[in-house]
């Protein structure tokens, strides 16, 4: 499926399935320029897994430079579900496209529908080079976008298969990325645009570990009256080690938040650590908050900003407001 060719209206869009056999079936996808106009489910891939020489052969579906969209059009024959659902299937590669709800403003936050939803799937949404050339021009770098959903990515897992989303836009979603239960996964160079409501966040990881989570911006669209909303909120890392690294934050009410079990007792000296992430005025709330459980107490050590007022790095509850800290 090529050069500006649409699929509207339909209940699925394109359906890959395994047909009902054992160790074969799935199918090989190639969308590129292309546009899914108001279907609930835009492209669905069905489980699949096969394993050739011990090791398992992914699915070869690509998907570049497409626009996934709902519209007004869509009111009255069905509600925005999913953009991409990804059912126990490996190997998808999706560069460059966008998801988005244009009618987002006649829909509840939670239901203006998800971008890529993936259930123990292997899957990787990055960015597109046209140009063929390293380092890409400027001019032929398409970045993907995710546009007033409720999640731009949903990604559940229980094996080695995992996330890697790269260099995206996510903007004015309630979720801009959720993680629950993944090895492995990685969330890189990412800009964020967290909406001025409460509960909205730009990463929401929940019992998964072995992530990483590096060089992501998250700012806040608005600069007053700041919600409480959060820039990366951690759930449950569990005893292991764990690191974000090198994130900024802006116009935030809480710029990375973590409950439950997230290192090693009873010394803590193992566990999530936050390494040389800074935080831009406004931080209405905290920086950091450890709301309940544990994180690592190796730290390093907090800078201060231009008021003289620094991060909080303590295993503490903390509410206070403290701008322009780091802590490399």
């Amino acid at each position: 499926m090529r050069d500006t060719s649409m699929i509207e209206y339909a209940r699925i869009g394109v359906r890959v399935g395994r047909e009902g056999c054992t160790d074969c079936g799935g199918g090989i996808v190639t969308i590129k320029d292309s546009k899914f106009k108001d279907n609930p489910t835009g492209l669905y891939f069905d489980p699949y897994q096969r394993y050739l020489n011990g090791g398992e052969a992914y699915n070869y579906g690509r998907v570049a430079n497409t626009n996934f969209t709902w519209t007004a059009d869509l009111r009255g024959l069905g509600k925005p579900l999913r953009h991409v659902d990804v059912r126990e299937s490996g190997g998808l590669t999706f560069r460059g496209n966008t998801y988005q709800n244009e009618d987002y403003g006649y829909y509840d936050f939670a239901e203006r529908g998800t971008g890529i939803y993936s259930a123990n799937s292997q899957v990787t949404e990055t960015w597109l080079c046209t140009a063929g050339l390293s380092p890409c021009p400027a001019g032929d770098l398409y970045r993907s976008q995710f546009l007033h959903l409720s999640t731009g990515i949903d990604a559940y897992g229980n094996s080695t298969r995992t996330l890697q989303a790269h260099y995206g836009v996510y903007m004015d979603n309630n979720i801009g990325i959720g993680v629950k239960g993944l090895y492995r996964p990685e969330i890189l160079n990412n800009d964020f645009r967290v909406p001025n409501r409460g509960n909205t966040v730009g990463i929401y990881l929940v019992g998964s570990t072995g992530y990483a989570v590096e060089n992501n911006f998250f700012q806040g669209m608005s600069k007053v009256n700041i919600d409480w909303n959060f820039g990366i909120a951690v759930h449950a890392s569990g005893a292991f080690e764990n690191e974000l690294y090198r994130n900024r934050f802006k116009n935030l009410g809480t710029g990375i938040a973590s409950t439950d079990t997230n290192a090693v007792a009873p010394e803590y000296d193992f566990g999530l650590r936050w390494k040389c992430n800074t935080f831009d005025q406004t931080i209405a709330f905290a920086d950091i908050r450890v709301e309940s459980g544990s994180v690592s107490d190796e730290q390093g050590t907090c800078h201060t900003g231009v008021t003289g007022r620094r991060s909080s790095t303590a295993i503490t509850r903390s509410r206070a407001a403290r701008p322009q800290g780091s802590n490399p």
